[in-house]
Protein backbone atom coordinates (compact mmCIF):
# COMPACT_ATOMS: atom_id res chain seq x y z
CA UNK A 1 0.00 0.00 0.00
CA UNK A 2 2.83 2.34 0.91
CA UNK A 3 4.65 1.59 -2.36
CA UNK A 4 1.44 2.28 -4.29
CA UNK A 5 1.13 5.78 -2.74
CA UNK A 6 4.79 6.58 -3.54
CA UNK A 7 4.23 5.51 -7.16
CA UNK A 8 1.19 7.77 -7.46
CA UNK A 9 3.13 10.70 -5.99
CA UNK A 10 6.03 10.22 -8.43
CA UNK A 11 3.57 10.01 -11.33
CA UNK A 12 1.97 13.36 -10.35
CA UNK A 13 5.37 15.05 -10.04
CA UNK A 14 6.57 13.74 -13.43
CA UNK A 15 3.32 14.83 -15.07
CA UNK A 16 3.71 18.35 -13.63
CA UNK A 17 7.33 18.56 -14.82
CA UNK A 18 6.39 17.34 -18.30
CA UNK A 19 3.59 19.93 -18.49
CA UNK A 20 6.00 22.70 -17.50
CA UNK A 21 8.51 21.63 -20.14
CA UNK A 22 5.84 21.48 -22.84
CA UNK A 23 4.54 24.95 -21.88
CA UNK A 24 8.06 26.36 -22.01
CA UNK A 25 8.60 24.83 -25.42
CA UNK A 26 5.32 26.29 -26.66
CA UNK A 27 6.20 29.74 -25.21
CA UNK A 28 9.67 29.79 -26.74
CA UNK A 29 9.58 29.24 -30.53
CA UNK A 30 12.45 27.22 -31.92
CA UNK A 31 15.26 28.73 -33.97
CA UNK A 32 14.31 29.12 -37.63
CA UNK A 33 16.91 27.46 -39.84
CA UNK A 34 17.27 29.23 -43.17
CA UNK A 35 19.69 28.25 -45.94
CA UNK A 36 21.93 30.79 -47.66
CA UNK A 37 19.76 30.52 -50.79
CA UNK A 38 16.62 31.22 -48.78
CA UNK A 39 18.25 34.21 -47.05
CA UNK A 40 19.07 35.72 -50.41
CA UNK A 41 15.61 34.97 -51.76
CA UNK A 42 13.90 36.53 -48.73
CA UNK A 43 16.21 39.60 -48.82
CA UNK A 44 17.09 39.29 -45.17
CA UNK A 45 19.13 42.16 -43.71
CA UNK A 46 20.16 42.74 -40.13
CA UNK A 47 21.06 45.69 -37.93
CA UNK A 48 23.22 45.71 -34.81
CA UNK A 49 21.24 46.62 -31.72
CA UNK A 50 22.60 49.83 -30.11
CA UNK A 51 23.11 50.06 -26.36
CA UNK A 52 19.98 51.34 -24.57
CA UNK A 53 19.84 54.67 -22.74
CA UNK A 54 20.38 54.47 -19.00
CA UNK A 55 17.73 57.09 -18.22
CA UNK A 56 14.45 58.44 -19.59
CA UNK A 57 14.91 61.06 -22.32
CA UNK A 58 12.92 62.79 -25.08
CA UNK A 59 12.49 60.82 -28.28
CA UNK A 60 14.14 62.29 -31.41
CA UNK A 61 11.02 63.29 -33.34
CA UNK A 62 10.13 64.98 -36.60
CA UNK A 63 12.31 67.74 -37.99
CA UNK A 64 10.27 70.88 -38.62
CA UNK A 65 10.89 74.24 -40.31
CA UNK A 66 9.09 77.43 -39.40
CA UNK A 67 9.17 81.19 -39.04
CA UNK A 68 9.10 83.35 -35.91
CA UNK A 69 6.00 85.55 -35.76
CA UNK A 70 4.51 87.96 -33.27
CA UNK A 71 1.45 86.82 -31.30
CA UNK A 72 -1.76 88.33 -32.65
CA UNK A 73 -2.57 89.86 -29.28
CA UNK A 74 0.89 91.45 -29.09
CA UNK A 75 0.52 93.59 -32.21
CA UNK A 76 -0.69 97.16 -32.08
CA UNK A 77 -1.51 99.64 -34.84
CA UNK A 78 -0.39 103.27 -34.90
CA UNK A 79 -3.12 105.47 -36.39
CA UNK A 80 -3.01 109.28 -36.20
CA UNK A 81 -6.25 110.73 -34.90
CA UNK A 82 -5.89 113.81 -37.10
CA UNK A 83 -5.19 114.27 -40.81
CA UNK A 84 -2.18 116.02 -42.34
CA UNK A 85 0.90 115.66 -44.53
CA UNK A 86 4.08 113.84 -43.45
CA UNK A 87 6.98 116.21 -42.93
CA UNK A 88 9.77 113.80 -41.94
CA UNK A 89 10.18 110.13 -40.90
CA UNK A 90 12.56 109.40 -38.02
CA UNK A 91 12.53 105.58 -37.85
CA UNK A 92 12.65 102.58 -40.18
CA UNK A 93 10.94 99.20 -40.29
CA UNK A 94 12.22 96.42 -37.96
CA UNK A 95 13.67 99.03 -35.61
CA UNK A 96 13.16 98.73 -31.86
CA UNK A 97 11.10 101.60 -30.47
CA UNK A 98 9.95 102.76 -27.05
CA UNK A 99 6.51 103.93 -26.04
CA UNK A 100 6.14 107.64 -26.76
CA UNK A 101 9.04 107.71 -29.21
CA UNK A 102 8.46 109.99 -32.22
CA UNK A 103 8.07 107.96 -35.41
CA UNK A 104 7.36 110.89 -37.75
CA UNK A 105 6.07 114.45 -37.78
CA UNK A 106 3.38 115.93 -39.97
CA UNK A 107 1.87 119.31 -40.73
CA UNK A 108 -1.78 119.24 -39.71
CA UNK A 109 -4.15 122.19 -40.27
CA UNK A 110 -6.69 120.19 -38.28
CA UNK A 111 -4.32 120.08 -35.30
CA UNK A 112 -3.74 123.83 -35.55
CA UNK A 113 -7.50 124.43 -35.59
CA UNK A 114 -7.97 122.27 -32.48
CA UNK A 115 -5.17 124.11 -30.68
CA UNK A 116 -6.79 127.46 -31.48
CA UNK A 117 -10.17 126.22 -30.20
CA UNK A 118 -8.60 124.82 -27.04
CA UNK A 119 -6.71 128.05 -26.41
CA UNK A 120 -9.91 130.10 -26.80
CA UNK A 121 -11.87 127.80 -24.51
CA UNK A 122 -9.06 127.75 -21.93
CA UNK A 123 -9.03 131.57 -21.90
CA UNK A 124 -12.84 131.63 -21.62
CA UNK A 125 -12.66 129.17 -18.71
CA UNK A 126 -10.08 131.38 -16.97
CA UNK A 127 -12.25 134.47 -17.40
CA UNK A 128 -15.34 132.54 -16.25
CA UNK A 129 -13.46 131.37 -13.14
CA UNK A 130 -12.40 134.95 -12.33
CA UNK A 131 -15.99 136.21 -12.85
CA UNK A 132 -17.40 133.48 -10.60
CA UNK A 133 -14.94 134.35 -7.84
CA UNK A 134 -15.76 138.07 -8.19
CA UNK A 135 -19.51 137.46 -8.15
CA UNK A 136 -19.21 135.20 -5.09
CA UNK A 137 -17.44 138.08 -3.29
CA UNK A 138 -20.11 140.57 -4.30
CA UNK A 139 -22.83 138.15 -3.17
CA UNK A 140 -21.16 137.79 0.24
CA UNK A 141 -21.21 141.58 0.53
CA UNK A 142 -24.90 141.58 -0.37
CA UNK A 143 -24.39 143.62 -3.53
CA UNK A 144 -25.76 141.13 -6.07
CA UNK A 145 -28.47 138.48 -6.01
CA UNK A 146 -27.84 134.75 -5.71
CA UNK A 147 -29.06 134.22 -9.29
CA UNK A 148 -26.04 136.18 -10.57
CA UNK A 149 -23.70 133.78 -8.72
CA UNK A 150 -25.52 130.70 -10.00
CA UNK A 151 -25.28 132.05 -13.55
CA UNK A 152 -21.52 132.62 -13.17
CA UNK A 153 -21.05 129.10 -11.86
CA UNK A 154 -23.00 127.62 -14.78
CA UNK A 155 -20.93 129.57 -17.31
CA UNK A 156 -17.72 128.31 -15.65
CA UNK A 157 -18.88 124.69 -15.84
CA UNK A 158 -19.68 125.06 -19.54
CA UNK A 159 -16.36 126.76 -20.31
CA UNK A 160 -14.31 124.19 -18.41
CA UNK A 161 -16.19 121.28 -20.06
CA UNK A 162 -15.49 122.67 -23.54
CA UNK A 163 -11.82 123.27 -22.75
CA UNK A 164 -11.48 119.81 -21.20
CA UNK A 165 -13.00 118.18 -24.29
CA UNK A 166 -10.52 119.88 -26.64
CA UNK A 167 -7.69 119.07 -24.25
CA UNK A 168 -8.51 115.35 -24.30
CA UNK A 169 -8.76 115.39 -28.11
CA UNK A 170 -5.32 116.97 -28.40
CA UNK A 171 -3.84 114.47 -25.91
CA UNK A 172 -5.26 111.57 -27.92
CA UNK A 173 -3.82 113.15 -31.07
CA UNK A 174 -0.31 113.08 -29.58
CA UNK A 175 0.10 116.35 -27.69
CA UNK A 176 1.71 115.77 -24.27
CA UNK A 177 0.51 117.56 -21.13
CA UNK A 178 3.57 119.77 -21.13
CA UNK A 179 2.86 121.00 -24.67
CA UNK A 180 -0.72 121.93 -23.74
CA UNK A 181 0.43 123.89 -20.68
CA UNK A 182 2.96 125.68 -22.84
CA UNK A 183 0.22 126.48 -25.38
CA UNK A 184 -1.89 128.19 -22.70
CA UNK A 185 1.04 130.02 -21.13
CA UNK A 186 2.77 131.21 -24.31
CA UNK A 187 -0.33 131.21 -26.56
CA UNK A 188 1.72 129.92 -29.50
CA UNK A 189 0.18 127.29 -31.79
CA UNK A 190 2.40 124.43 -33.01
CA UNK A 191 2.42 123.88 -36.76
CA UNK A 192 3.59 120.24 -36.60
CA UNK A 193 2.15 117.15 -34.96
CA UNK A 194 4.23 114.15 -33.79
CA UNK A 195 3.18 110.58 -34.62
CA UNK A 196 4.39 108.56 -31.63
CA UNK A 197 4.72 104.87 -30.74
CA UNK A 198 1.84 103.72 -28.54
CA UNK A 199 3.84 100.74 -27.24
CA UNK A 200 7.40 99.51 -26.84
CA UNK A 201 8.51 96.77 -29.22
CA UNK A 202 9.65 96.15 -32.79
CA UNK A 203 8.34 98.28 -35.63
CA UNK A 204 7.29 95.50 -37.99
CA UNK A 205 5.59 97.72 -40.58
CA UNK A 206 6.00 101.40 -41.47
CA UNK A 207 3.87 102.95 -44.17
CA UNK A 208 5.13 106.53 -44.09
CA UNK A 209 7.17 108.71 -46.44
CA UNK A 210 7.75 112.49 -46.59
CA UNK A 211 4.98 114.40 -48.37
CA UNK A 212 2.44 111.61 -47.95
CA UNK A 213 -1.14 112.64 -47.13
CA UNK A 214 -2.46 111.02 -43.97
CA UNK A 215 -6.17 110.70 -43.29
CA UNK A 216 -7.56 110.59 -39.77
CA UNK A 217 -7.52 107.04 -38.40
CA UNK A 218 -5.31 105.71 -41.21
CA UNK A 219 -2.96 102.86 -40.03
CA UNK A 220 0.63 104.01 -40.62
CA UNK A 221 2.68 101.52 -38.55
CA UNK A 222 2.49 98.17 -36.76
CA UNK A 223 4.40 97.49 -33.55
CA UNK A 224 5.06 94.02 -32.17
CA UNK A 225 5.17 94.33 -28.40
CA UNK A 226 8.12 92.90 -26.50
CA UNK A 227 7.45 89.43 -25.09
CA UNK A 228 7.34 85.75 -25.98
CA UNK A 229 7.16 84.88 -29.69
CA UNK A 230 5.27 82.26 -31.68
CA UNK A 231 6.79 79.97 -34.31
CA UNK A 232 4.55 78.83 -37.15
CA UNK A 233 5.86 75.56 -38.61
CA UNK A 234 4.92 74.34 -42.09
CA UNK A 235 4.22 70.60 -41.80
CA UNK A 236 3.09 68.09 -44.42
CA UNK A 237 -0.51 67.04 -43.82
CA UNK A 238 0.44 63.39 -43.29
CA UNK A 239 3.02 64.31 -40.62
CA UNK A 240 0.88 66.94 -38.92
CA UNK A 241 -1.49 64.14 -37.90
CA UNK A 242 1.23 62.93 -35.49
CA UNK A 243 1.39 66.27 -33.65
CA UNK A 244 -0.88 67.09 -30.73
CA UNK A 245 -1.56 70.21 -28.69
CA UNK A 246 0.80 70.19 -25.73
CA UNK A 247 3.67 68.50 -27.60
CA UNK A 248 7.07 70.13 -27.29
CA UNK A 249 9.35 71.33 -30.08
CA UNK A 250 13.02 71.88 -29.39
CA UNK A 251 14.70 74.75 -31.27
CA UNK A 252 18.50 75.06 -31.34
CA UNK A 253 19.99 77.73 -29.05
CA UNK A 254 16.77 78.04 -27.00
CA UNK A 255 16.97 76.86 -23.41
CA UNK A 256 13.28 75.96 -23.09
CA UNK A 257 11.28 73.94 -25.59
CA UNK A 258 8.33 75.51 -27.39
CA UNK A 259 4.84 74.23 -26.59
CA UNK A 260 2.44 73.36 -29.43
CA UNK A 261 -0.75 75.38 -28.95
CA UNK A 262 -2.56 74.83 -32.25
CA UNK A 263 -2.57 72.52 -35.27
CA UNK A 264 -4.46 73.83 -38.30
CA UNK A 265 -7.40 71.66 -39.31
CA UNK A 266 -7.03 72.48 -43.02
CA UNK A 267 -4.11 72.67 -45.45
CA UNK A 268 -2.94 75.93 -47.02
CA UNK A 269 -3.89 76.33 -50.67
CA UNK A 270 -0.42 77.52 -51.74
CA UNK A 271 1.75 74.94 -49.98
CA UNK A 272 -0.67 72.08 -49.20
CA UNK A 273 0.88 72.08 -45.71
CA UNK A 274 -0.74 72.48 -42.34
CA UNK A 275 0.42 75.18 -39.93
CA UNK A 276 1.54 74.06 -36.48
CA UNK A 277 1.87 76.91 -33.99
CA UNK A 278 4.21 76.67 -31.00
CA UNK A 279 4.80 79.30 -28.32
CA UNK A 280 7.63 80.30 -26.01
CA UNK A 281 6.91 79.90 -22.32
CA UNK A 282 8.91 83.08 -21.64
CA UNK A 283 10.85 85.62 -23.76
CA UNK A 284 14.29 84.45 -24.92
CA UNK A 285 16.81 86.20 -27.15
CA UNK A 286 17.31 82.99 -29.17
CA UNK A 287 14.35 83.93 -31.37
CA UNK A 288 14.12 87.06 -33.51
CA UNK A 289 11.03 88.29 -35.32
CA UNK A 290 10.70 86.88 -38.90
CA UNK A 291 13.62 84.48 -38.29
CA UNK A 292 13.50 81.05 -40.00
CA UNK A 293 14.23 78.24 -37.54
CA UNK A 294 14.61 74.46 -37.47
CA UNK A 295 12.93 72.45 -34.72
CA UNK A 296 12.55 68.87 -33.60
CA UNK A 297 9.33 67.44 -32.17
CA UNK A 298 9.69 65.99 -28.67
CA UNK A 299 6.24 64.58 -28.03
CA UNK A 300 7.38 61.27 -26.56
CA UNK A 301 9.72 60.06 -23.83
CA UNK A 302 12.08 57.10 -24.31
CA UNK A 303 11.94 54.86 -21.23
CA UNK A 304 15.26 53.83 -19.74
CA UNK A 305 16.79 50.47 -20.75
CA UNK A 306 14.83 50.29 -24.02
CA UNK A 307 16.28 49.44 -27.43
CA UNK A 308 15.62 51.48 -30.58
CA UNK A 309 14.52 49.67 -33.76
CA UNK A 310 12.78 50.55 -37.01
CA UNK A 311 9.06 50.00 -36.71
CA UNK A 312 9.25 47.61 -39.68
CA UNK A 313 11.49 45.21 -37.71
CA UNK A 314 8.60 44.18 -35.45
CA UNK A 315 5.83 41.74 -36.36
CA UNK A 316 2.53 40.99 -34.64
CA UNK A 317 1.61 37.34 -34.15
CA UNK A 318 -0.84 35.64 -31.80
CA UNK A 319 -1.41 38.89 -29.88
CA UNK A 320 2.32 39.43 -29.25
CA UNK A 321 5.10 41.55 -30.74
CA UNK A 322 8.16 39.71 -32.09
CA UNK A 323 11.58 40.43 -33.54
CA UNK A 324 14.12 38.04 -35.10
CA UNK A 325 17.72 37.82 -33.92
CA UNK A 326 20.38 36.18 -36.07
CA UNK A 327 22.35 33.45 -34.33
CA UNK A 328 24.91 30.93 -35.64
CA UNK A 329 22.20 28.26 -35.96
CA UNK A 330 19.59 30.50 -37.60
CA UNK A 331 17.06 33.17 -36.57
CA UNK A 332 15.53 33.23 -33.09
CA UNK A 333 12.05 34.77 -32.64
CA UNK A 334 12.07 36.93 -29.48
CA UNK A 335 8.90 38.24 -27.86
CA UNK A 336 9.16 41.96 -27.06
CA UNK A 337 7.15 44.74 -25.47
CA UNK A 338 6.84 48.05 -27.35
CA UNK A 339 7.35 50.80 -24.78
CA UNK A 340 7.30 53.80 -27.16
CA UNK A 341 6.78 54.69 -30.82
CA UNK A 342 7.60 57.89 -32.65
CA UNK A 343 7.07 58.05 -36.38
CA UNK A 344 8.88 55.07 -37.95
CA UNK A 345 10.94 54.39 -34.83
CA UNK A 346 10.06 52.06 -31.96
CA UNK A 347 11.62 51.38 -28.56
CA UNK A 348 11.32 47.88 -27.14
CA UNK A 349 12.20 45.62 -24.25
CA UNK A 350 12.39 41.83 -24.35
CA UNK A 351 9.69 39.94 -22.48
CA UNK A 352 12.57 37.84 -21.15
CA UNK A 353 15.22 40.45 -20.39
CA UNK A 354 18.26 38.23 -21.02
CA UNK A 355 17.25 37.59 -24.64
CA UNK A 356 18.26 41.11 -25.76
CA UNK A 357 21.66 42.74 -25.47
CA UNK A 358 23.59 45.49 -27.23
CA UNK A 359 25.24 44.24 -30.40
CA UNK A 360 22.61 41.62 -31.19
CA UNK A 361 21.87 41.36 -34.91
CA UNK A 362 18.17 42.09 -35.45
CA UNK A 363 16.45 41.44 -38.78
CA UNK A 364 15.18 44.70 -40.33
CA UNK A 365 14.33 43.42 -43.83
CA UNK A 366 12.83 40.11 -44.98
CA UNK A 367 10.56 40.01 -41.92
CA UNK A 368 7.50 38.66 -43.73
CA UNK A 369 9.39 35.57 -44.93
CA UNK A 370 10.57 34.73 -41.43
CA UNK A 371 7.06 35.27 -40.14
CA UNK A 372 5.86 32.69 -42.69
CA UNK A 373 8.46 30.21 -41.47
CA UNK A 374 7.40 30.88 -37.90
CA UNK A 375 3.85 29.94 -38.87
CA UNK A 376 5.14 26.68 -40.35
CA UNK A 377 4.91 27.71 -44.01
CA UNK A 378 8.34 26.29 -44.92
CA UNK A 379 12.06 26.54 -44.25
CA UNK A 380 14.70 24.16 -43.07
CA UNK A 381 14.08 22.51 -39.74
CA UNK A 382 16.48 20.46 -37.71
CA UNK A 383 17.22 17.16 -39.39
CA UNK A 384 16.40 18.48 -42.87
CA UNK A 385 20.01 18.62 -44.01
Amino acid sequence: MKQSKQLIRRTVILTALLSTVLQAQAAEPAILHVSAAQQQQLGIQVQNLAAPASDTRPAPGLRLSGQVVSPRNAQTLVSPLLSGHVQDVRVSAMQTVKQGQVLATMISPEAMSLQREYLQLAIQAKLAREKKERDEGLFQDGIIARSRVEESRALLIQAEAGARERQQTLKAAGFPESALKQLVQQQQIQTTLAITANSSGTLTELQLKPGQKIDAGMPVATISKNGAFWVEFQVAASLAAQIRTGDQIRVAACQDALRVTAVAAHVQAETQNRVVRAEQSKPESCLQLNQFVEGRLESAQIPAASFALPRSAIIQLQGKSWIFIRQPQGYLPVAVTIVQQQGEQSWIRAVQEKQLAAGAQVVVKGISGLKGLMLGMGGEQEGDH
